[in-house]
This record gives C-alpha cells, structure tokens and sequence, in this order.
C-alpha cells in the first residue's frame, strides 16, 4: 500500500485466490459432512430394521403353542413345521397392532420370499396350511436362508397337545448381517 490510498493489483489477486482456497476446502468439508450424515442415516435406519426383526422373532418364538390342525386330507397334525425356507409357528396370546388382524390362536408364517425378502404374515387357523405364503409384510432383504431346530428334543410335527422341545433355535443367513442365530428356551 502507498500513502494509505487503497490496495495493489497484486494484493488484490492474493487476497481472492486465499479466499478461492479457503471456499474450496469448506465446500468439501461441507459435502464430506453431507455425505457421512446420509450413510449414518442408512446404517441406522438398516439397524433399526434388523433390531425389529430379531424383536418380534424373539417374540414369536417365545409365544408358541402346541396346537393341532386338521390337513386338507382330513389327518390331524401339529402346525409347528419346518420347510425350505419357511417355517409355521403356532402362537396364541399376540397382542394385535393397529391394522393388523386380531385372533386369539393362529400362527406366525416367516419365510423367504421369491425375491430372497425375509417376510412374515399373521394367519388365523382357518387358513393355516394353506399354499405359498400369505400376505405378508417385508422384514429383511437379502435374505438367504432360514432353519427352525429344536433345542434339547426333537423338531418335528406335533403329535398331540403335550408335546414341544424344551427349546427352539433360529439360523437365519443374511447376505448383510452374515448368520444370525436366536436361541429361546421353554
């Protein structure tokens, strides 16, 4: 500056390309910081659904019944069944959430879906045993397989009204979360 009479060309050029160095780098730092805030946003809302799957599996392990049902070809059997992928649990004492049917006994149908979502439906016992799956809502993408076992007894068709393992045990692989497994005891 000379005699206080205003600035240079050059310290003009100076000042501007500081502040063009200083714009850039709170441009990134801004996008970086957008950027991190809509993966946390997708890693919880992924949590979240994961931790409300295992709940109401949890949930519905622990509320099962032995309970008998008559097939379509007149045999009575247990509804407590374990197919590819697809597994019948029946339950009894299930508070109905707002929209959702209400019934004192029914099952809890989780399977694999063609497009490898892991769903589950709520199905009174009129229509237990019934072809394919329900209607049913989407809980997990991704999903690869699903085993039922018994824990400490045998899996398989209730017999009559007295019988359950002492424990049930869920395998559940997942192409995001790996193999899940959930234990409950009776």
């Amino acid at each position: 500056m000379r005699g206080g009479r205003g600035f240079t060309l050059i310290e003009l050029l100076a000042a501007m390309v500081i502040l063009a160095v200083v714009s850039v780098m709170a441009v990134q730092v801004l996008s970086g910081a957008l950027f991190q805030r809509s993966v946390l946003a997708r890693v919880d809302d992924d949590s979240a659904r994961l931790i409300r799957t295992l709940t109401l599996l949890r949930r519905d392990l622990e509320s099962v019944v032995p309970m008998l049902a008559r097939a379509p070809e007149g045999r009575v059997q247990g509804i407590l069944a374990q197919r590819p992928n697809t597994m019948v649990l029946p339950v009894a004492g299930l508070q109905a959430l707002p929209g959702a049917p209400a019934f004192v006994f029914g099952a809890v149908i989780w399977g694999i879906n063609p497009q490898g979502e892991l769903v589950r439906a709520l199905v009174d016992d009129a229509a237990i045993g019934g072809p394919g799956l329900p209607p049913s809502e989407v809980m997990l993408p991704a999903a690869l397989a699903l085993r039922l076992e018994g824990v400490g007894g045998p899996l398989h068709d209730i017999d009559d009204l007295g019988f359950l393992p002492p424990g049930l045990a869920v395998t559940l692989e997942t192409a995001d979360y790996g193999t899940i497994r959930i234990v409950v005891a009776r």
